[in-house]
């Protein structure tokens, strides 16, 4: 008797969730439009949707195949659903006759009244507009409750006690913590030791040892490469900014260094006129002997090397004049 009773209990609610899938009016949710051989219809399907059901909306035109159609690329704004996705088949020919369609697929929002708001196309030069098309989406909760009918029968099941193995978890933060200590500290490489910078007068005479040894160079490349070795120098060991400077700036600017005496002066300018000679001469005639050019070089960095080694203050005191 109790069961029975609980079955009545239940007949008006499954008899409501029935009633909801019918539609809340008459309107048609398909409508088709005429305008000499065009046909404009549009189309809702399903015809009784419910909430959570996926509601299509298919516009389709049937036209001669030489008038152009144009199709909207959206439905426009409705009320009840949301527009998921646009689908747009290809054309389909048929008696002479082209069907063009574009789908759109709705998801509803909630129960209640549907309103597609009016769609217009083109057809060759004129347009065709459809009308508001209403339709009522359903739903399967009767009015008044809040949540379906359900009940839990069963009783809830106890929780499983949790039990802790501490060893793991302390040989598990060990093997972490020695980790970070050898990727903090083990893994770091002592820093290598500061080597001294080789003295100014080394490097200008392995580069020229270098020099001398190419023997395929044109005078144009040697006599550049062996400006560019006397001009690092002379920077380096008086600080001149002698890149900076023309071959008689130069010569001008070392001279008043008196690191270069008379004879080492007519050293310099003789080799720095064959570099300028050999650099931007178009007929070149020189680069016939470049061990002597090579010599001439190493001779002017001695001579500056001996006279700066012998008065290391005054060379110094000119050095900070020069920056300043």
């Amino acid at each position: 008797m109790m069961r029975r009773a609980g079955r009545r209990k239940r007949l008006p609610h499954l008899a409501f969730a029935l009633l909801s899938l019918a539609p809340l009016t008459a309107q048609e949710v398909a409508k088709t439009y005429q305008a000499g051989d065009v046909t404009f219809t549009v189309r809702v399907t399903p015809k009784n949707p419910v909430v959570a059901d996926e509601v299509r909306l298919e516009l389709e035109v049937t036209a001669p195949k030489d008038v152009h159609i144009e199709l909207p690329d959206n439905p426009g704004v409705i009320d009840c659903a949301a527009v998921l996705d646009r689908d747009s088949p290809s054309p389909t020919i048929k008696s002479g006759r082209m069907t063009h369609r574009e789908s759109f697929l709705l998801d509803p929002a909630g129960p209640g009244a549907c309103h597609i708001p009016r769609l217009g196309i083109r057809y060759g030069a004129a347009l065709m507009a459809s009308q508001e098309i209403v339709f009522p989406i359903g739903s399967l909760i009767p009015p008044g409750e809040t949540s379906p009918d359900i009940r839990d029968g069963q009783a809830p099941l106890p929780l499983p006690e949790q039990n802790v193995n501490w060893t793991v978890v302390t040989v598990g933060m060990l093997v972490v913590l020695a980790a970070i200590a050898w990727f903090t500290y083990g893994g770091r490489q002592l820093a290598p030791k500061a080597v001294p910078p080789e003295p100014a007068e080394v490097l200008a005479r392995r580069r020229l040892m270098r020099l001398a040894k190419q023997r395929a160079m044109v005078p144009r490349e040697f006599y550049s490469e062996l400006s560019c070795i006397l001009t690092a120098y002379l920077d380096e060991r008086l600080a001149l900014r002698s890149t900076r400077c023309t071959s008689p700036e130069l010569l001008e600017a070392v001279q008043r260094t008196g690191f270069l005496a008379h004879p080492g002066r007519d050293l310099l300018e003789a080799l720095l006129e064959d570099c300028d000679c050999a650099k931007f001469s178009p007929s070149c005639a020189l680069g016939d002997n470049p061990e002597e050019a090579v010599a001439c070089c190493r001779k002017i960095i001695d001579i500056l090397c001996a006279n700066a080694a012998s008065r290391p203050r005054l060379m110094n005191a000119n050095q900070e004049l020069t920056r300043a």
